[in-house]
């Protein structure tokens, strides 16, 4: 079914991909970016102009489109220029779940809560914590817990290790010089 715009016109299947991936990227779940306004779709749009306080209509005027695809694609290039910034293994871990959960790298790392950071083996080196729980993402979150990976230094660069958690922080963790870390008691 295609997809008009409120004046008319009708937005390509490419633009209403990139469409599906900006509120996705926002944390309006529009399932798969296929190009189809379907009811999820529409139900993101609703809930994005609600939050704005907008009429709620589920669909995009040209310049509302317009404004979201702007904004997501200048949010997009600053969000890959600050992950470009992180430990390499930092980054993979990040770039593993992301395609766990369908999305892209820059867009996971958006997400408030899923990285954070501190001093976790008292070496002076920044440390990381990658909270799957923010991620909102069914493939790394059980019932219970989410895949949760710490990024500590050590001698040798970063070691990556995984666990099972909800809304944890740096502080969660005792993690000891070489790396090796264990929820704290």
């Amino acid at each position: 079914m295609p997809v008009f715009a409120q004046n008319g016109t009708m937005f390509s299947r490419e633009i209403r991909a990139e469409a599906q991936q900006a509120l996705s990227y926002y944390g309006f779940d529009t399932g798969p970016a296929d190009g189809v306004f379907g009811s999820q779709t529409r139900a993101a749009i609703r809930a994005r102009q609600a939050a704005r306080g907008t009429p709620a209509t589920g669909e995009f005027s040209r310049a509302g489109l317009g404004n979201l695809l702007e904004q997501y694609r200048s949010d997009r290039r600053a969000d890959a220029s600050a992950a470009d910034t992180l430990p390499m293994p930092v980054q993979g871990a990040i770039a593993e779940m992301a395609q766990m959960c369908g999305t892209t790298t820059a867009a996971l790392a958006a997400r408030q809560g899923l990285l954070q950071s501190g001093e976790m083996n008292n070496d002076g080196i920044l440390d990381y914590v990658i909270d799957g729980s923010a991620a909102r993402c069914s493939m790394i979150c059980g019932a219970a817990n989410c895949s949760v990976t710490t990024v500590v230094s050590n001698a040798n660069g970063y070691r990556n290790s995984d666990f099972l958690g909800y809304g944890v922080s740096p502080d969660s963790f005792n993690c000891l010089s070489n790396g090796i870390c264990e929820f704290a008691r």
